[in-house]
């Protein structure tokens, strides 16, 4: 179990329960030494006094998603990544193309985020996230973000 501190803000509390790492390296283009890494991130999401809606998606990007992430030390090359979730009184809902977690006030949700990243060679790197956005009503414009830094263990490739 991980001893990291829950973090939160005004209507969620985020919890990593633990993480799990894996690497191999690969010879990459140019002579350079790539490294490929699975990543599983389990994470307890709790909404405070007011139904939370969590879209169930992750990118490494600036989309519209849920989780944000990124490799921190090191230069992605190629990534996958997906997540599940679940949990007592947790259903789905979705809002035009996007499917949403509803987690009601006082109950927690129970993330696990898989990622596969391809990475340039690097002495030492680590799998983050970096935002969790969410919306109090799925017809809002906009998303309120939860900024943080949840990351794996680190993993030192030399």
């Amino acid at each position: 179990m991980s001893k990291k501190p829950a973090i939160q803000d005004a209507y969620i509390t985020v919890k990593e329960t633990h993480d799990l790492t894996r690497t191999r390296k690969l010879p990459g283009s140019r002579g350079k030494l790539s490294i490929s890494g699975s990543y599983v991130l389990f994470l307890d999401v709790t909404a405070h006094k007011e139904t939370v809606f969590l879209p169930v998606s992750i990118a490494s990007g600036r989309k519209s998603t849920g989780f944000i992430y990124y490799t921190e030390g090191a230069k992605i090359v190629g990534s996958s990544a997906q997540i599940t979730v679940s949990g007592e009184g947790i259903t789905m809902v979705a809002s035009g193309t996007i499917p949403y977690c509803k987690i009601p006030a006082g109950k927690t949700a129970h993330f696990k985020i898989f990622a596969d990243v391809d990475v340039e060679s690097a002495r030492q790197y680590r799998f983050v996230i970096s935002r969790i956005n969410y919306k109090l009503n799925p017809n809002d414009a906009r998303y309120k973000r939860f900024i943080t830094e949840i990351s794996t263990s680190l993993v030192k490739s030399r």
